[in-house]
Protein backbone atom coordinates (compact mmCIF):
# COMPACT_ATOMS: atom_id res chain seq x y z
CA UNK A 1 0.00 0.00 0.00
CA UNK A 2 2.80 2.27 0.67
CA UNK A 3 4.23 1.64 -2.05
CA UNK A 4 1.12 2.59 -4.37
CA UNK A 5 1.18 5.86 -2.42
CA UNK A 6 4.79 5.96 -3.71
CA UNK A 7 3.90 6.07 -6.60
CA UNK A 8 1.08 8.25 -7.18
CA UNK A 9 3.38 10.86 -4.93
CA UNK A 10 6.39 10.66 -7.99
CA UNK A 11 3.30 11.41 -10.74
CA UNK A 12 3.95 15.06 -11.31
CA UNK A 13 0.76 17.17 -10.51
CA UNK A 14 1.44 19.04 -14.02
CA UNK A 15 1.37 15.24 -15.78
CA UNK A 16 -2.18 13.98 -14.37
CA UNK A 17 -4.36 16.19 -16.63
CA UNK A 18 -1.27 16.50 -19.72
CA UNK A 19 -2.89 14.11 -21.94
CA UNK A 20 -5.84 16.05 -22.74
CA UNK A 21 -9.19 14.35 -22.26
CA UNK A 22 -9.33 10.48 -22.17
CA UNK A 23 -12.03 8.73 -23.88
CA UNK A 24 -14.03 7.11 -20.68
CA UNK A 25 -17.59 5.29 -20.76
CA UNK A 26 -20.86 7.00 -20.48
CA UNK A 27 -21.64 5.34 -17.84
CA UNK A 28 -20.97 2.57 -15.05
CA UNK A 29 -22.55 -1.10 -15.48
CA UNK A 30 -24.78 -2.74 -12.46
CA UNK A 31 -22.62 -5.27 -12.22
CA UNK A 32 -19.14 -2.81 -11.47
CA UNK A 33 -20.82 -0.71 -9.38
CA UNK A 34 -20.18 -1.97 -6.27
CA UNK A 35 -16.05 -2.65 -6.77
CA UNK A 36 -16.45 0.98 -8.31
CA UNK A 37 -17.70 2.89 -5.21
CA UNK A 38 -15.40 0.61 -3.43
CA UNK A 39 -12.23 2.11 -5.51
CA UNK A 40 -13.43 5.87 -5.35
CA UNK A 41 -13.82 5.83 -1.51
CA UNK A 42 -10.14 4.62 -1.04
CA UNK A 43 -8.55 8.50 -2.21
CA UNK A 44 -12.43 9.57 -0.84
CA UNK A 45 -11.66 9.06 2.45
CA UNK A 46 -8.24 10.08 2.51
CA UNK A 47 -9.57 13.81 1.02
CA UNK A 48 -12.07 13.62 3.49
CA UNK A 49 -9.78 12.95 6.54
CA UNK A 50 -7.49 15.75 5.25
CA UNK A 51 -8.30 18.06 2.08
CA UNK A 52 -4.93 18.87 1.78
CA UNK A 53 -3.69 15.67 0.64
CA UNK A 54 -1.91 15.88 -2.52
CA UNK A 55 -1.73 12.28 -3.70
CA UNK A 56 -5.30 11.65 -2.58
CA UNK A 57 -6.52 14.57 -5.23
CA UNK A 58 -4.31 13.07 -7.75
CA UNK A 59 -5.54 9.16 -7.70
CA UNK A 60 -9.45 11.21 -7.62
CA UNK A 61 -8.42 12.65 -11.13
CA UNK A 62 -6.49 9.43 -12.13
CA UNK A 63 -9.70 7.41 -11.70
CA UNK A 64 -11.11 7.66 -15.08
CA UNK A 65 -7.97 6.98 -16.76
CA UNK A 66 -7.18 3.94 -14.71
CA UNK A 67 -10.63 2.02 -14.61
CA UNK A 68 -13.03 4.04 -16.94
CA UNK A 69 -11.63 3.60 -20.10
CA UNK A 70 -13.32 1.60 -23.13
CA UNK A 71 -11.57 -2.40 -22.97
CA UNK A 72 -11.79 -2.71 -26.33
CA UNK A 73 -12.84 -6.27 -25.92
CA UNK A 74 -16.96 -6.02 -26.84
CA UNK A 75 -17.63 -2.50 -24.95
CA UNK A 76 -17.55 -2.16 -21.26
CA UNK A 77 -21.10 -3.77 -21.21
CA UNK A 78 -19.95 -6.77 -22.93
CA UNK A 79 -19.45 -9.82 -20.81
CA UNK A 80 -15.23 -9.76 -21.98
CA UNK A 81 -15.56 -6.35 -21.18
CA UNK A 82 -17.03 -6.40 -17.73
CA UNK A 83 -14.37 -9.36 -16.62
CA UNK A 84 -11.72 -7.15 -18.00
CA UNK A 85 -12.95 -3.97 -16.05
CA UNK A 86 -13.70 -6.45 -12.64
CA UNK A 87 -9.95 -7.46 -13.14
CA UNK A 88 -8.62 -3.89 -13.36
CA UNK A 89 -11.16 -2.62 -9.89
CA UNK A 90 -9.50 -6.26 -8.44
CA UNK A 91 -5.72 -4.87 -9.25
CA UNK A 92 -6.94 -0.91 -7.97
CA UNK A 93 -8.19 -2.54 -4.84
CA UNK A 94 -5.23 -4.45 -4.22
CA UNK A 95 -2.87 -1.68 -4.61
CA UNK A 96 -1.45 -2.27 -7.76
CA UNK A 97 -2.30 1.22 -9.51
CA UNK A 98 1.18 1.28 -11.24
CA UNK A 99 -0.48 -1.43 -13.82
CA UNK A 100 -3.49 0.24 -14.25
CA UNK A 101 -1.70 3.63 -14.86
CA UNK A 102 -0.71 4.63 -18.45
CA UNK A 103 0.16 8.38 -19.28
CA UNK A 104 2.73 7.70 -21.50
CA UNK A 105 -0.07 5.95 -23.91
CA UNK A 106 -3.53 7.83 -23.52
CA UNK A 107 -6.57 6.27 -25.24
CA UNK A 108 -6.58 7.31 -28.99
CA UNK A 109 -9.98 9.11 -29.64
CA UNK A 110 -12.24 8.75 -32.39
CA UNK A 111 -11.41 11.38 -34.83
CA UNK A 112 -14.44 11.23 -38.19
CA UNK A 113 -14.23 12.73 -41.59
CA UNK A 114 -17.82 12.68 -42.11
CA UNK A 115 -19.12 15.74 -39.64
CA UNK A 116 -22.59 14.65 -40.48
CA UNK A 117 -22.08 11.18 -39.40
CA UNK A 118 -20.93 12.55 -36.10
CA UNK A 119 -23.53 14.46 -35.13
CA UNK A 120 -25.99 11.58 -36.05
CA UNK A 121 -23.91 9.32 -32.91
CA UNK A 122 -24.19 12.33 -31.12
CA UNK A 123 -28.00 12.97 -31.49
CA UNK A 124 -28.73 9.23 -30.72
CA UNK A 125 -26.31 9.17 -27.59
CA UNK A 126 -28.33 11.85 -26.35
CA UNK A 127 -31.98 10.16 -27.36
CA UNK A 128 -30.49 7.21 -25.41
CA UNK A 129 -30.21 9.19 -22.52
CA UNK A 130 -33.47 10.45 -22.63
CA UNK A 131 -32.44 14.34 -23.47
CA UNK A 132 -34.98 14.83 -26.24
CA UNK A 133 -34.19 18.56 -26.35
CA UNK A 134 -30.59 18.73 -26.50
CA UNK A 135 -31.04 15.83 -29.26
CA UNK A 136 -32.92 18.40 -31.73
CA UNK A 137 -30.56 20.88 -31.42
CA UNK A 138 -27.52 18.37 -31.90
CA UNK A 139 -29.73 17.26 -34.62
CA UNK A 140 -30.51 21.60 -35.88
CA UNK A 141 -26.91 22.40 -34.95
CA UNK A 142 -24.43 23.92 -37.80
CA UNK A 143 -21.25 22.92 -36.13
CA UNK A 144 -18.37 24.65 -35.46
CA UNK A 145 -17.15 27.45 -37.92
CA UNK A 146 -14.11 26.19 -39.67
CA UNK A 147 -10.88 27.24 -38.44
CA UNK A 148 -9.80 29.98 -41.15
CA UNK A 149 -9.15 33.74 -41.66
CA UNK A 150 -12.80 34.33 -42.49
CA UNK A 151 -13.72 33.17 -39.17
CA UNK A 152 -11.40 35.35 -36.88
CA UNK A 153 -12.32 38.13 -39.02
CA UNK A 154 -15.95 37.55 -38.40
CA UNK A 155 -15.28 37.20 -34.67
CA UNK A 156 -13.27 40.09 -34.25
CA UNK A 157 -15.68 42.43 -35.85
CA UNK A 158 -18.41 40.78 -33.58
CA UNK A 159 -15.49 41.33 -30.03
CA UNK A 160 -13.56 44.47 -31.20
CA UNK A 161 -10.36 45.58 -29.23
CA UNK A 162 -10.88 48.30 -26.41
CA UNK A 163 -10.22 51.71 -27.41
CA UNK A 164 -9.50 52.58 -24.35
CA UNK A 165 -7.48 51.68 -21.81
CA UNK A 166 -8.80 48.78 -19.30
CA UNK A 167 -9.76 49.60 -15.39
CA UNK A 168 -8.07 48.51 -12.66
CA UNK A 169 -9.43 45.27 -11.46
CA UNK A 170 -11.55 45.89 -7.98
CA UNK A 171 -9.96 45.24 -4.61
CA UNK A 172 -10.20 41.79 -3.39
CA UNK A 173 -12.06 41.34 -0.59
CA UNK A 174 -12.42 38.38 1.65
CA UNK A 175 -15.60 35.85 1.17
CA UNK A 176 -17.18 33.89 3.17
CA UNK A 177 -16.54 30.29 2.70
CA UNK A 178 -19.20 28.65 0.54
CA UNK A 179 -20.85 26.09 2.32
CA UNK A 180 -23.06 23.36 -0.10
CA UNK A 181 -25.82 21.00 1.93
CA UNK A 182 -26.09 17.02 1.31
CA UNK A 183 -29.24 17.75 -0.26
CA UNK A 184 -28.45 20.12 -2.37
CA UNK A 185 -25.50 18.67 -3.49
CA UNK A 186 -27.51 15.62 -4.48
CA UNK A 187 -29.99 17.34 -5.94
CA UNK A 188 -27.51 19.08 -8.06
CA UNK A 189 -25.52 15.88 -9.12
CA UNK A 190 -28.86 14.01 -9.92
CA UNK A 191 -30.11 16.54 -12.38
CA UNK A 192 -27.62 17.23 -14.04
CA UNK A 193 -27.75 16.26 -17.90
CA UNK A 194 -27.30 12.82 -19.01
CA UNK A 195 -25.00 12.46 -22.37
CA UNK A 196 -22.71 15.32 -21.38
CA UNK A 197 -19.35 15.00 -22.63
CA UNK A 198 -16.60 14.45 -19.89
CA UNK A 199 -13.79 16.61 -18.25
CA UNK A 200 -10.27 17.01 -18.77
CA UNK A 201 -9.88 13.97 -16.76
CA UNK A 202 -12.08 11.82 -18.06
CA UNK A 203 -15.09 12.18 -15.34
CA UNK A 204 -18.86 12.13 -16.26
CA UNK A 205 -22.34 13.18 -14.53
CA UNK A 206 -22.90 9.60 -14.71
CA UNK A 207 -19.89 8.34 -13.26
CA UNK A 208 -20.20 10.89 -9.88
CA UNK A 209 -23.89 9.85 -10.17
CA UNK A 210 -23.10 6.79 -9.49
CA UNK A 211 -21.52 7.16 -6.25
CA UNK A 212 -24.56 8.57 -4.80
CA UNK A 213 -26.26 5.32 -4.56
CA UNK A 214 -23.57 4.46 -1.33
CA UNK A 215 -24.12 6.91 1.63
CA UNK A 216 -20.60 6.58 2.75
CA UNK A 217 -19.31 6.91 -0.91
CA UNK A 218 -21.69 9.52 -1.14
CA UNK A 219 -20.48 11.14 1.93
CA UNK A 220 -16.91 11.24 1.12
CA UNK A 221 -17.71 12.65 -2.58
CA UNK A 222 -19.65 15.76 -0.77
CA UNK A 223 -16.95 16.47 1.07
CA UNK A 224 -14.70 16.20 -1.50
CA UNK A 225 -16.46 18.38 -3.51
CA UNK A 226 -17.32 21.10 -0.78
CA UNK A 227 -13.68 21.10 -0.13
CA UNK A 228 -13.08 22.66 -4.39
CA UNK A 229 -16.55 24.96 -4.10
CA UNK A 230 -14.79 26.31 -0.74
CA UNK A 231 -11.51 27.10 -2.45
CA UNK A 232 -9.66 24.89 -0.52
CA UNK A 233 -7.28 22.71 -2.95
CA UNK A 234 -4.58 22.18 -1.95
CA UNK A 235 -2.10 24.68 -4.59
CA UNK A 236 -0.64 21.72 -6.52
CA UNK A 237 -3.70 20.65 -7.66
CA UNK A 238 -5.12 23.93 -9.27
Amino acid sequence: ECKAWEFIKSVPSQDVLKAGFPRTVQSIPASLLSSFQQCCEIPLLRIQGDPSDVEAWKLLMLIPRMLLQPTGRGGRGGRAGIKEALRNHRKFLNYEWKDLLRLDHPAPTKTSSNPEGHRLVAVKRLLHCGELSRAAKALMSEGLAPACEETVTKLKSKHPARDDTAPSPAPCYPVETLQISRISFIHALRSSPRGSGSGPSGWRFEHLKALLDKDSTCDTLHSACSTIASGRLPPEII
